[in-house]
């Protein structure tokens, strides 16, 4: 199976679509794919072979590959992408491109099209080997708490770090380092925390890929019910009985449910999750579904 991946290139300051692409490519590779990367960027859309491909697949979102038109795209490979922060109004502002694929993937659900295949935002294969440093501090009685936080956009923070401040639990997020972290430098960092927290608070459509390298990290991993993690909610509700990560939404009563039930040697851990919705796993279902239409 011959795979073009189209996407967008890695900007300095990190980019959670191109992030997803990388690993997308990465994961089609170990499964036996044969893929060629291609960064699009106008006046060059596509190579000039892209015609002897068998599938030609966007990493698409409107700011990375709206450049990109049916007009671009040969006849022949199977046409196929995944579409970040689906829209209605999407495909009323690029219809030829939406109708010439013939495979539509999205990371939520899409009750305005029928034809768009839920796939959820895969958890890195990554198993960290880090811990969390000791805890107990036996000259205060407390625990040396250390939350953890990811994400470029920072959501949330907002309410978790006043949280830590007025606890006494130290904070560590994604900026700290100065720079984007390699992902398996970021989940060796958040396996070092004692509790990992993706609250996300706006309105924005799509899923949010933070929790996935929450759960990579294999800590205890508190969500919230907002919008970009209502997929992820959903699985661990119907899937696992909530048995694999908290929704919780105050970050601060979070904090403290985790910290009671680890003192208890009974907090939950994500490990089901990291494992059935691994990348590896998720590829193999993507694969049958191109498989379908070839």
């Amino acid at each position: 199976m011959r795979i073009l991946y189209v996407t967008n290139a890695m900007p300095p300051q990190g980019c959670g679509v191109a992030s997803f692409g990388k690993q997308q490519i990465e994961a089609l590779r170990k499964a036996g794919c044969d893929v060629t990367e291609w960064t699009s960027w106008p006046p060059v859309y596509l190579p000039d072979n892209a015609s002897e491909f068998d599938i030609i697949h966007l990493n698409w979102m409107p700011l990375t590959l709206g450049h990109i038109q049916a007009q671009h795209l040969p006849k022949g490979p199977l046409l196929s992408g995944h579409i970040h922060e689906y829209s209605s109004s999407w495909e009323k502002e690029h219809p030829p491109i939406f109708d010439c694929l013939q495979v539509k993937f999205s990371s939520e659900p899409v009750p305005f099209d029928p034809n768009v295949i839920w796939w959820q935002i895969p958890v890195p294969d990554y198993v960290p080997q880090s811990y969390p440093h000791e805890s107990f501090d036996p000259q205060r009685g407390v625990w040396n708490v250390l939350v953890g936080h990811t994400g470029l956009r920072g959501d949330g923070l907002d309410r978790i770090g006043p949280a830590c401040e007025k606890n006494g639990w130290q904070l560590s997020t994604s900026k700290d380092a100065g720079k984007w972290l390699p992902l398996e430098e970021e989940i060796e960092r958040l396996a070092k925390c004692h509790v990992v927290v993706v609250q996300n608070h706006g309105g924005y459509s799509g899923q949010a890929s933070a929790v996935s390298t929450a759960i990579a990290s294999r800590r205890p991993v508190v969500i919230n019910s907002g919008r970009m993690l209502s997929c992820i909610k959903r699985i661990n509700e119907e899937e696992y009985g909530g048995g694999e990560i908290y929704c919780i939404e105050d970050a601060e009563e979070a904090v403290r449910t985790v910290l009671e039930e680890i003192r208890e040697g009974r907090e939950k851990r994500p490990f089901r999750l990291a494992e059935d919705y691994s990348w590896t796993n998720q590829t193999k279902k993507l694969i049958k579904e191109w498989e379908k239409h070839l």
